[in-house]
């Protein structure tokens, strides 16, 4: 099992987690296809981008590749969950595509609250 991690004191950057989640899948799951690799930095680009837009902040991130899955953790600092906006056909609009994406890609996903506040979310994708 691969698992890395990164924190606001190590100063996390997007491109710091891709680069991790195919360090990850590489070293512990050398066949996956470039398809399932470019949904995993998808998932990981758009979690850490909603916390750092919506959910206050970063506050930690882990990636490990455990039988033939991608875990994702990524934590914020923001007690509001994740939505998916209401759109009418009518109005032009920007943005809200990500949880979307997520719940698409990912196998499963879940989401909890943490003791000292903010949020975790959890998305697992299959890497077959």
């Amino acid at each position: 099992m691969h698992q890395s991690a990164c924190t606001t004191a190590e100063a996390p950057e997007t491109a710091r987690a891709r680069a991790q989640v195919v360090d990850a899948i590489r070293e512990t799951a050398p066949g996956t296809s470039e398809e399932r690799v470019a949904d995993a930095l998808l998932v990981v680009t758009e979690l850490i981008t909603n916390a750092l837009r919506h959910g206050e902040g970063l506050s930690a991130c882990t990636q490990k590749v455990q039988d033939g899955r991608l875990v994702l953790h990524v934590a914020d600092h923001s007690d509001r969950l994740p939505v998916i906006p209401r759109r009418s056909d009518c109005q032009p609009f920007e943005g809200g595509y990500g949880w979307s994406i997520v719940q698409t890609i990912a196998e499963r996903v879940s989401l909890r609250a943490l003791p000292a506040g903010g949020k975790e979310i959890c998305a697992v994708l299959s890497l077959a």
